[in-house]
């Protein structure tokens, strides 16, 4: 029991674990950062390493509808945890997660700046956190759970402004609005990119114009150069 996890969570009474299970079904813990008391994990790859957040109980929120966390984390296949860093002040922030990792160990997630503002990041082992960037207006840009990174480092998600959310793709250091690459004819406005495979095809979430109250799944697929 932890006092101090309503402070996060409302009614939370018990801290908690980020933990994998392994094929045999055993669970194996995947303890938090030295000082931090509770942790959660979103992403895993082929190579068993995982990702998510990890913090005190007073700090960190719990998945699914309460996502903040302090220190973004990546756990080795050992279980053993690395600070990924942050984009702003990790004593006064709160949505920091690794949220996505691809099969080279590079991953994607959100951390909140100093401002308040909340952007995406891609780290990889070379060049540590890097923020994605931002859609113009939106003032939190979200790389959600849990395969939001492929292994071209092609990221995608979601950025929430004054109009609502709209879905992003980042590639090559330029972060772009989803709908300007889909037809300009198109009934659906694409709202949320939960996922990307390695062939570049995007799935998500999107409403039909013009009211924008009926919501449709969806899958864009990149166009191919013809000879």
């Amino acid at each position: 029991r932890d006092s101090t996890c309503a402070t996060a969570t409302a009614f939370q009474v018990y801290r908690f674990e980020a933990v994998k299970w392994e094929p045999n079904g055993e669970i194996e813990k995947l303890r938090p950062l030295k000082g931090d008391t509770v942790a959660f994990s979103f992403g895993i790859n082929d190579r068993g390493q995982a990702v998510g957040s990890s913090g005190t109980c007073a700090t960190q929120g719990l998945p699914p509808n309460n996502v903040t966390g302090l220190h973004a984390v990546r756990w080795e296949r050992d279980g053993s945890p690395t600070y990924l860093g942050t984009l702003g002040d990790v004593h006064n922030t709160k949505f920091n997660s690794a949220n996505s990792i691809n099969q080279r160990g590079e991953v994607a997630g959100t951390s909140q700046y100093k401002d308040g503002t909340v952007h995406s990041f891609l780290w990889t082992r070379a060049t540590g956190m890097r923020d994605i960037g931002t859609l113009a207006g939106a003032f939190a840009t979200i790389a959600p759970c849990c395969h939001s990174i492929n292994n071209r480092d092609e990221v995608v998600g979601f950025s929430i402004g004054a109009n609502g959310p709209t879905a992003f793709f980042w590639r090559d250091k330029v972060i772009t609005d989803l709908n300007s690459l889909i037809p300009a004819n198109s009934p659906l406005h694409l709202l949320f990119a939960e996922s990307i495979n390695d062939a570049g095809e995007i799935v998500g979430q999107g409403c039909v114009l013009p009211e924008c109250t009926v919501m449709h799944a969806f899958r864009a697929t990149p166009r191919r150069n013809r000879r």
